[in-house]
């Protein structure tokens, strides 16, 4: 088997087997937060919300450039689409008007960032309101319950004084309210008529309660991250303006699809689950009662671990784009600077957190990015290496084995812990 078939197997594993620790978005300088602001702006407003159609985006400043790249091959439509949203931009007078684009280009993966928030919402709106009416604002006169131009735009549009200190609980449930009936009624993002309009009024009222005092005495840190990755589509403002103090000259490359294509192969993840079974489980040093509960245990934690019974299921393998939009600024030698700063549509994946993070260990450099971490992608392959990068000593056999093994320890440690468990009820059990 060779490295990658081994890889990828592991990776369709461990998609099963990972739980993420709570997302903690790594600090960013302050001199590049702005730059980063506007390059995920632009990267989630181009995308399609299609495994094929990730977006990475750099700034190349002399002359002005933005620089793109994508996990599937670049086609007209693609081309076509940027186009038309720096035609938008350029014509902009506020961030409202390019919300006719992003229903026309992106309103899949939009939705998706809904149906999360609206799932969230069934399940805790009654507690949150609960929070909310015994909710005690902060008595610092320099910290206001509600900060911000979203915050004071929301206000305004729903005719509301921003509140005193008294009447924070109520707005606080007025705002929850609200967002739950946008969601519960499960209206969609699209071209529908006022449907724009719609979802605007509900970016203001997410936005307002993400920048909230209250939001950060909620312990559950989904609720922050599903209105942070919904209300990222208002930070196209800052596009605008930015593209206003060029003058809207700016130009456009993709990165060449010439060695980075796809690779489609056959998963047949039944044999795969069969042979981590057999070797986790069936061959494992344990009595039958353990091995029976473990495997009870693991189905009901893991659905799916042992493989889909259907058949093999096809796959498409990608360099995904912001490895392949950092080994192009490379080559053709524009970073000039130690940090990188490049702006993505989706988060970054287990295995690219692990060779992005081993890369810059040995070459010196930081990619700056959203680190919000996104579990395991089996649709991920190994890039080949720039030419002015092989002059490293062993730096592709140790990105390779870097990245093989951390895999190989979580899943170790992984179904290790609930062996472990099993072992330990049994064990009592049997007292």
């Amino acid at each position: 088997m060779s490295y990658q078939d081994q890889l990828t197997e592991n990776l369709w594993l461990l998609s099963k087997l990972y739980h993420s620790n709570p997302p903690d978005r790594s600090w960013v300088p302050e001199e590049h937060t702005l730059t980063l602001t506007i390059l995920d702006a632009v990267a989630n407003y181009l995308t399609t919300g299609q495994a094929d159609s990730v977006i990475a985006c750099y700034y190349q400043s002399a002359p002005a450039t933005l620089i793109l790249a994508k996990s599937g091959c670049v086609d007209d439509e693609d081309r076509s689409a940027v186009t038309q949203f720096l035609g938008e931009l350029k014509a902009a007078h506020d961030w409202l008007d390019l919300l006719p684009f992003l229903a026309q280009r992106s309103s899949g993966q939009v939705n998706e960032k809904i149906h999360k928030l609206r799932t969230y919402f069934v399940e805790n709106c009654e507690d949150l309101c609960e929070e909310a009416r015994f909710y005690q604002p902060g008595t610092d006169p320099s910290m206001s319950e509600f900060p911000g131009r979203w915050s004071r735009a929301f206000f305004a549009i729903n005719d509301l004084n921003a509140p005193k200190p008294t009447e924070v609980p109520q707005t606080l449930i007025f705002i929850l309210n609200l967002c739950n009936d946008y969601l519960t009624k499960n209206q969609e993002f699209g071209s529908a008529q006022d449907a724009c309009k719609r979802f605007s009024r509900l970016l203001y009222a997410t936005r307002t309660l993400l920048d909230s005092q209250f939001l950060c005495t909620i312990r559950d840190p989904r609720l922050k991250r599903y209105l942070a990755e919904l209300t990222q589509y208002l930070d196209i403002k800052y596009v605008i303006k930015f593209l206003r103090r060029l003058n809207g000259e700016i130009d456009i490359r993709w990165v060449s699809d010439a060695g980075n294509g796809t690779v489609k192969r056959v998963l047949d993840t039944a044999t795969v689950g069969d042979r981590f079974k057999k070797s986790y489980v069936v061959n494992a040093d344990l009595d039958d009662d353990t091995k029976d509960l473990l495997l009870t245990r693991m189905d009901r934690k893991f659905p799916g671990w042992c493989g889909d019974q259907k058949g093999p299921i096809h796959v498409t393998l990608y360099v995904h784009p912001e490895i392949r939009l950092f080994l192009d600024l490379i080559e053709c030698n524009i970073v000039q600077d130690r940090d990188i700063v490049i702006g993505c549509s989706q988060k970054r994946c287990f295995a690219c957190k692990l060779w992005i993070k081993k890369f810059e260990d040995t070459a010196d450099m930081n990619l700056i990015s959203n680190l919000d971490y996104g579990k395991p992608r089996f649709d991920w392959v190994h890039p080949d290496l720039p030419a002015a990068m092989r002059n490293i000593s062993h730096l592709e056999a140790d990105l390779n084995s870097y990245i093989q093994s951390e895999v190989d320890s979580w899943i170790k440690r992984t179904i290790g812990q609930e062996t472990w468990e099993a072992f330990n009820i049994c064990c009592d059990n049997k007292i």
